[in-house]
């Protein structure tokens, strides 16, 4: 072993999760051995279903490394973790500016999140120079430490900073020994809507900006544009608007990150969209959809720009940020393929090492039953066969009286719907309110109310024991034909593979919501025929086929 490389051997010294659980210990080992020991292993894969524990064997890997990031998707998980009381004293976690509260200019008549006080919305002042600035105190704190926990969208936002100011104050926190990406199984989605890609809207653009390009951008053509070319005028102007209005606003001497809030509006757009020209002009493709909205009396419009492929980015914007990596998921994309979807992400399979150890809970304590199918919800199924799906969950809510449970839905509306026929006894995700999902269960799980209605918790939920005793698929989450990326991969690739994959990662999440340890237990009904469909379609897992009752 080198001198300058940790001991694979003395990985357990660094794990903090208690006794260990089946598999975990070996799964620990190995990832360590492949990281340390291998000189031709870069990317680590713990590819480990629910129940192994996977979050003790990130940390432990991250604190040998010495150097470490760990990043989750969204902000629940990333709290989940941080709420972890055996782990927590082993990294520091950096959340955002709107999680905490300024005490530097706070006084007895009003108070503000550090994200909103009067002096990060200044043109003329700085938080970095402010004395007891909660968020700058909390960043040099994450900055400094072995292992820093932030979200992915941070890591990316972290990589466009310099590292420190002319007079050496840190900014940014450098490039790291190694980066754990948690939950990794949706990045390739996640990076083409919200990081690579990017929207020329009122919500990403100053309004003194957007008023310039509103009515551009709304005499585009109703055909639908699948190709960048397409409104390559139309974003050169805004881009042109963005730039001066920088140009006017950005004299202030500030690091980026403490620009005005229109300022960095500008700059994050001015970023993407150098980024999306570049890729595009190389022949990579980028599809581009418009969205009408009404506010008041106004119709006002914006443009959602993504690529079709995000391996490029990853490399440059994420892989780039470390040495070595470890993603980590309990379901990898094209399990019995691994070179396939590590190479999508733009990792070298031949420097990647996946490991991977069956499920350690009993198939009886997370039956998935499947004599409760109603009909094919797909392509008007839906509307067919709502009444009898009512139906259905009244049964299935009488025979679990009392016991919480999930229904997934795949889209708003639909919950919506049936929330209603169950008023009396259910919540509903609501994408319209303030707070988050995990804020919306967790006011569900606190009240008398049996089901929770959601298109979006069929991952990143953890709901033990009496949180969860069933489950029910009332649609397969199909990824949606009108989002133009879906649309070009099946019309240009004819991509059903990668259609029905992506499909199987959402069923397959769900499933895992409900049971949390070997002697908890969650049944799970499928009521869309269009099930079936997939199982036909997709290599599953083991662990998740012995669980199907037919």
């Amino acid at each position: 072993m080198s001198a300058d490389r940790p001991d694979p051997d003395e990985v357990f010294d660094f794990y903090e999760g208690g006794d260990y659980r089946p598999y975990q210990r070996a799964a620990l080992h190995e990832a360590a051995n492949a990281l340390w020991s291998k000189e031709e292993v870069s990317n680590v894969v713990l590819n480990l279903p629910t129940g192994i524990g996977k979050s003790p064997i990130n940390v432990a890997l991250a604190r040998q490394s010495g150097d470490a990031f760990i990043t989750t998707p969204q902000k629940a998980l990333r709290t989940q973790l941080e709420r972890d009381a055996d782990l927590n004293p082993y990294y520091s976690t950096l959340r955002s500016r709107v999680d905490y509260n300024c005490l530097a200019t706070t006084d007895d008549e009003e108070t503000y999140d550090c994200k909103d006080c009067p002096v990060n919305r200044s043109d003329e002042q700085s938080c970095i120079n402010t004395a007891n600035c909660t968020y700058w105190n909390r960043k040099e704190d994450a900055m400094s430490a072995s292992v820093a926990s932030i979200t992915f969208s941070y890591l990316i936002v972290d990589g466009y900073l310099p590292v420190s100011t002319e007079d050496n104050k840190r900014v940014s926190f450098g490039n790291r020994e190694l980066l754990v990406v948690d939950e990794c199984h949706k990045l390739e989605g996640q990076v083409a809507s919200l990081h690579a890609g990017f929207k020329v809207s009122p919500h990403t653009l100053p309004d003194r900006v957007f008023a310039q390009v509103d009515q551009e951008v709304g005499e585009l053509p109703d055909d639908d544009v699948t190709e960048l070319d397409d409104v390559r005028m139309e974003l050169n102007r805004t881009f042109d608007r963005a730039v001066s209005y920088i140009s006017d606003k950005g004299s202030t001497g500030m690091v980026p990150e403490e620009e005005s809030l229109e300022v960095q509006a500008c700059r994050n757009f001015k970023r993407k969209f150098k980024w999306a020209k570049m890729q595009v002009d190389k022949g990579r493709p980028w599809v581009v959809s418009r969205e009408e909205t009404t506010v008041g009396n106004n119709v006002r419009y914006s443009i959602h720009v993504q690529p079709v492929d995000v391996d490029k980015f990853l490399q440059e914007h994420v892989w780039s940020r470390a040495d070595k990596r470890v993603l980590s998921t309990a379901t990898m994309p094209f399990a019995s393929d691994p070179d396939r979807w590590v190479t999508r992400l733009g990792l070298d399979p031949a420097e990647t090492h996946v490991v991977q150890y069956p499920m350690p809970f009993p198939a009886e304590n997370r039956p998935i039953y499947t004599d409760k199918v109603v009909g094919k919800m797909s392509s008007g199924g839906w509307d067919t066969h709502a009444d009898e799906v009512v139906k259905m969950l009244e049964s299935l809510s009488h025979q679990h009286r009392g016991e919480k449970g999930l229904i997934h839905t795949a889209s708003y509306d639909r919950a919506q719907q049936l929330g209603r026929e169950f008023r009396r006894n259910s919540r509903v995700h609501n994408s319209y309110e303030d707070t988050d999902l995990s804020e919306q269960i967790e006011r569900w799980l606190r009240s008398d109310d049996d089901m929770f209605f959601s298109p979006a918790a069929t991952d990143g939920v953890d709901l033990p024991y009496e949180d969860c005793r069933w489950q029910a698929l009332v649609k397969v989450p199909y990824p949606h034909m009108g989002d133009p990326r879906t649309r070009y991969m099946m019309d240009e690739r004819n991509a059903w593979d990668w259609y029905y994959e992506t499909t199987a990662q959402d069923i397959q999440q769900s499933v895992g919501r409900g049971v949390r340890a070997p002697d908890d237990d969650c049944a799970y009904y499928v009521l869309d025929a269009s099930f079936f469909d997939v199982l036909q379609k997709v290599d599953l897992p083991d662990w998740f086929t012995d669980a199907i009752h037919r």
